[in-house]
């Protein structure tokens, strides 16, 4: 899985994260070099990511909107088939709607869980539902529909795996599923994984 390289410089929550050019350049050229490995998986915080100011691949100003970032999507995918590679985008990952400054870590809201009343526990800034996420990755799906369409991709739609029992939940009895509001741990990503296996397996054939 590689995050996402059609672009050097991406601005989120007001601090600076700038693409290492040098990395990014090893990996297309070990990806050239190897010819055996066909598919290449994009994963990435996508809603918040397509709403950010970028640079493209020729160092121009990408704004920040997501039909900008689209089209710089679009052609970074088209260079990876270029190369022969199939292009798969991993849809969204949940996103706890809580408010950062109240729990910098999923740990720190465990410790907060386990001294309060069982109704506290249930707040519903801890839940995600399947109306939930989709409202919040609208504009996402839709995006992904479109380049699925053109060609350009496919797409492993990992929330076919997200609410077994109709929720996602911050955590299932001791087992942490958010390291914080907006990434899952290990024991989350398994479970995703696990539950959508035959369709990333089918994905490699």
């Amino acid at each position: 899985i590689i995050l996402p390289l059609w672009n050097r410089y991406i601005k989120l929550n007001g601090d600076n994260y700038l693409y290492n050019k040098e990395k990014g350049e090893a990996l297309m050229k070990y990806l050239a070099g190897h010819p055996e490995l066909k598919t290449v998986f994009i994963g990435q915080l996508w809603d918040n990511r397509m709403r950010s100011a970028s640079l493209d691949w020729e160092m121009n100003t990408v704004e920040a909107s997501y039909q900008s970032n689209e089209q710089a999507l679009r052609e970074f995918c088209k260079k990876l088939q270029e190369m022969n590679r199939q292009v798969v985008l991993i849809s969204p990952t949940p996103c706890m709607p809580y408010d950062r400054k109240r729990f910098e870590n999923g740990l720190a809201y465990l410790r907060w869980r386990s001294k309060q009343p069982q109704a506290h526990r249930e707040e519903d800034c801890f839940i995600l539902t399947p109306e939930k996420y989709f409202k919040a990755n609208e504009a996402v799906f839709e995006m992904f529909n479109r380049l699925e369409t053109e060609g350009v991709c496919k797409i492993l739609r990992i929330e076919k795996g997200m609410f077994p029992d109709g929720t996602f939940r911050m955590c299932r009895g001791k087992t942490l599923y958010m390291r914080d509001n907006t990434h899952i741990t290990p024991p989350a990503a398994i479970e995703l994984l696990q539950a959508v296996k035959q369709d990333f397996m089918e994905l490699l054939k």
